[in-house]
């Protein structure tokens, strides 16, 4: 399953270094290009509810400009 999601991410956001960092524990957290962190198991107890949860998270991010 961690697989398909970083292709999903790398598919969706070529232009982005999309990373799942592994942790200790079962814990992992989603970077974009080593900088901003997108979604962390650690922060908040739980894996994501869906890859949109992630992917709205980067475009959110994008429409701050805290990307790009």
């Amino acid at each position: 399953m961690r697989d398909d999601l970083i292709d999903e991410y790398s598919t969706t956001f070529d232009e982005f270094k999309v990373e799942l960092v592994q942790g200790s524990g079962g814990v992992f957290e989603v970077m974009v290009n080593n900088a901003l962190t997108v979604f962390s198991k650690r922060q908040v107890g739980r894996f994501p509810k869906s890859s949109y949860e992630v992917i709205k998270t980067i475009d959110d991010s994008l429409d701050e400009r805290r990307l790009g």
